[in-house]
């Protein structure tokens, strides 16, 4: 080897082993950054570094950043001295681009430096280096490094719905961590709805005594109706919870040190049962018992009466309080989802008329406007959803939070209203993340989603103040289940939220993803980890089958387990193809590899059948008999089980003609299908809402429970001619959807006609 090559290849080594043991090409920041700038070489950053600052206002900030050492160290104590974390704030004109949350971070062998020049900007670049750092450690190597940074947009919000479930103040601390983790500067607070209210008004007791909790029904169906429930066992604790003042000061106090805003959200009027269960007088409707609601309120519960002169007090000695207790610029006072119905009453008529307002649509704009004007007279910008701009313009300066789609933030830009981006086909986390595709589609679906709409001159889009996401938590009971339901998502949306757009389309987002699923998970945070692919909920073979668990995601692994028992971290890894020849259930989970990160586990039975022999009736007759059963069902089965009062015939499998336009009731299909080849057959059905379809009395297809439009499939092995036929379905809430597909012999299910089915007169 010639000399010059001997000593190029030293230094190549020497440099080398300059870098961090764990070192990635890039750390796995969220958000990315504006700029970065790796150099060779790396700092030694220890549990014991020193914080220093030369500036008052950024001594808080440097204790609070030894606290995050340590914390993120855990038990470990400081084994050797590391560089010196120095806080500055600068001073120089030259550094105004930067803005008030922009910072510059240079991490060199000597020294950490943070600077910027507002003590905003210095807190965003520490939470910059703490995601340098991975958790456990008490020494860490950190690539020398430059980064300048800022964000692209003022609002960068999440939200927490406390209202359906409470969480208790602690979480909403750890909450708060999160955010601030990943540069969001808004908490948004729903704290009102009809399921609770959440805020002590101490004029107003009753709104903690009556409104602040319900019925415990937590193991039931959030979406079941109130008329079907079972009554609670005397003696069962309610359940729920609310915020006291100190409460609010310690969690507005515990914002403002991360340099979040807190909105506080009171939803009027609809939205409100809670409150008039505590205080009836304030519906339209004069009489009506209410109680908190223990689920789902739909159609649109009863509303806050805008008729009446105590409700505009109501909302005074609510917004007093409020606006004591929360300092920032902000209160949210809802506006979405009004039924109207119960303001058609002469008292109502009455005051529209001596309003000028020609239907309920203009009283409810005139309600908001009303309620928006007391709080802007007291300094504050009112927040409204995007209901309050639908048949006109938002209240005057107010902020508007688009959340149907992305559809109305053009046109409200455009005419100079300031909106936030929150569209609920991207920003909302209650929705599942396993529901946008196999993997982390969530995630990506929401990262590279692109707020601004085009065409929009640059003065109109200084309108778009930012993006906010959504986390209602209707079905989410637990703050384990709020962490999986916005986790890594909410590292997808601070990308959105901060990171210029060129800079969101780098293509290593899955690898830094992975290394920082393992930041996440070893500081205890529960993580959405996707399923394996290839592992169907049922499946029937004649005499064998092939299984094809996957991991929708590179650097995770399958691991599984036939004996029964959830797979573990020390469970076989899934092969590419598993031969199944005997009826088995199959358990499989995704690790992140060489980690024990699991997704949830994924259950398969696989059946061997024997083919059913054909049912042939004595007598035949084209079509199948259905059966109404009138009134509202938890579920298809349980329509069945009413009497029945109707019956007649239909050509295929759906809903009749004369019971289009009606809700609540349940149909029960009765009658034979013929079926060419013997072999195993697909039948699936597609429903709103839901479906059961037994084939020879066993329940091949389970698509059932309250849902919109989708799709179930099912397996069972048969013998070429006619079988007995059955389906349930129910309708609960308009939208009769119902058909039957079959599929066999490879081929896609398609619809059955009307020559398959036939009944017994």
């Amino acid at each position: 080897m010639p000399r010059w090559a001997s000593c190029l290849l030293c230094l190549a080594l020497g440099l080398l082993l300059l870098l961090p043991a764990n070192a990635h090409a890039e750390p796995a920041l969220f958000p990315w950054p504006a700029t970065h700038v790796s150099r060779p070489g790396a700092a030694t950053i220890s549990v014991g570094s020193e914080v220093r600052t030369q500036a008052e206002p950024l001594r808080m900030l440097a204790a609070q950043l030894a606290v995050d050492l340590r914390r993120l160290a855990g038990a470990s104590k400081a084994t050797v001295p590391g560089v010196p974390i120095d806080l500055a704030l600068l001073a120089s004109p030259d550094h105004a681009a930067l803005g008030r949350e922009g910072y510059v971070l240079q991490i060199s062998a000597q020294q950490v430096l943070v600077q910027a020049r507002d003590v905003a900007g210095v807190f965003y670049g520490t939470r910059t280096l703490l995601q340098m750092l991975q958790p456990g450690q008490n020494v860490w190597r950190v690539r020398t490094s430059r980064i300048v940074d800022k964000p692209r947009f003022s609002f960068r919000g999440m939200h927490l719905d406390v209202a359906r479930h409470f969480f208790s103040v602690a979480e909403i601390e750890s909450y708060l961590d999160l955010l601030a983790a990943y540069k969001l500067n808004v908490f948004h607070w729903h704290l009102t709805d009809d399921q609770g209210w959440r805020i002590e008004i101490p004029t107003r007791p009753r709104l903690t005594t009556i409104a602040g909790f319900r019925e415990d029904r937590r193991h039931e169906r959030f979406a079941l109706a109130a008329e079907l429930r079972a009554a609670v066992p005397a003696g069962t604790p309610r359940y729920g919870g609310y915020y006291n003042a100190d409460d609010i000061k310690r969690v507005v106090a515990y914002a403002a040190a991360r340099h979040i805003t807190v909105i506080p959200e009171l939803d009027w009027p609809g939205h409100s049962q809670a409150a008039m269960a505590a205080y009836p007088e304030l519906s339209c409707v004069t009489g009506k018992p209410y109680q908190v609601a223990p689920g789902a309120v739909y159609p649109f519960s009863d509303p806050l009466c805008p008729c009446k002169p105590q409700t505009m007090e109501f909302v005074r000695d609510v917004l007093d309080v409020v606006l004591a207790l929360f300092p920032g610029p902000w209160v949210h006072i809802g506006g979405d989802e009004v039924n109207t119905s119960t303001w058609k009453t002469p008292a109502c008529d009455a005051f529209r008329k001596s309003q000028n307002l020609p239907d309920e649509a203009a009283l409810q704009r005139h309600f908001i406007e009303q309620v928006a004007l007391l709080v802007r007279q007291r300094g504050r910008t009112p927040v409204v959803w995007q209901e309050a701009a639908e048949h006109g313009p938002p209240p005057a300066g107010s902020l508007t939070i688009v959340w149907k789609n992305g559809a109305m933030v053009a046109p409200l830009a455009s005419a100079g209203v300031d909106v936030v981006s929150a569209d609920s086909s991207v920003f909302y986390m209650d929705v599942r993340n396993g529901d946008a595709g196999a993997g982390y589609a969530g995630f990506h679906r929401v990262r590279t989603h692109e707020p601004m709409p085009p065409g929009l001159a640059e003065d109109q889009q200084e309108h778009l103040l930012g993006v906010q996401g959504t986390l209602w938590t209707e079905f989410v009971q637990t703050y384990a289940q709020v962490q999986t339901a916005v986790l890594p998502r909410l590292a997808a949306l601070s990308e959105v939220a901060w990171t210029p757009p060129a800079g969101r389309k780098r293509a290593d987002a899955s690898v830094r993803l992975r290394a920082h699923l393992t930041w996440l998970a070893q500081q205890g945070h529960h993580v959405f980890v996707p399923p394996p692919t290839g592992i169907p909920a049922r499946v029937v073979f004649l005499q064998q089958t092939w299984v094809q668990p996957r991991s929708p995601e590179r650097g995770f692994v399958v691991r599984y387990s036939t004996n029964g028992q959830d797979p573990s971290a020390s469970s076989p890894i899934a092969p590419r193809r598993l031969l199944i020849k005997a009826t088995t259930t199959l358990k499989a989970r995704s690790y992140l590899a060489g980690t024990s990160i699991a997704s949830d586990v994924s259950t398969s039975v696989l059946v061997r059948g024997v083919p059913a022999q054909p049912r042939t009736p004595k007598t035949q007759a084209p079509g199948v008999v259905w059966t109404l059963h009138p009134g509202r069902a938890v579920d298809a089965r349980h329509a069945s089980a009413t009497p029945g009062t109707k019956r007649g015939i239909l050509d295929i499998a759906s809903v009749p003609n004369e019971l289009r336009g009606q809700d609540a009731f349940g149909l029960t299909l009765e009658g034979f299908v013929a079926v060419a080849g013997t072999g195993v057959h697909t039948f699936c059905t597609t429903s709103n809402d839901g479906s059961v379809l037994f084939i020879n009395e066993e329940a091949v297809v389970e698509n059932d429970l309250i849902h919109s439009a989708r799709t179930r499939c099912g397996q069972v092995a048969l013998a070429a001619g006619t079988h007995a036929f059955k389906l349930l379905y129910f309708e609960d809430y308009h939208a009769e959807i119902l058909s039957v597909a079959h599929g066999f012999g490879g081929r896609k299910p398609q619809e059955l006609p009307a020559a398959a089915f036939t009944h017994a007169p």
